[in-house]
């Protein structure tokens, strides 16, 4: 007689547990780089705020304006929706390529 808790597709905890140490090790990767981009973004703002003058209010400023931009104020900024069209000949261009594939047109993207 088969146990009720039979599952025919059953795999056993040692591939879990393989996977969930894959998982961690991928979430440590992740939070050790938000952690350098953070220190780059920290010491970027020191450069410009002795160099131009400006104070957290400006950069607090700044950072609401952008977020701001999606009609959300969420700490978010939604990523532009839609296809880009090549502004010569307007055919839909790929995602991950600055050049038109139709005709040549290159179109810079922006960086963010």
């Amino acid at each position: 007689m088969i146990h009720s808790d039979y599952q025919p597709n059953y795999r056993p905890q040692a591939t879990s547990l393989g996977a969930n140490t894959n998982n961690q090790a991928d979430i440590r990767k992740l939070e050790n780089e938000v952690d350098r981009l953070s220190i780059i973004c920290e010491a970027l703002w020191e450069f410009i705020r002795e160099r131009h003058g400006l104070q957290e209010i400006d950069l607090i400023e700044k950072m609401t304006q952008i977020d701001l931009q999606d009609g959300h104020l969420d700490g978010k900024k939604r990523k532009e929706d839609g296809p880009r069209v090549c502004k010569r000949c307007e055919r839909t261009m790929l995602t991950d390529r600055p050049v038109c594939l139709y005709c040549g047109e290159v179109s810079l993207q922006n960086p963010f």
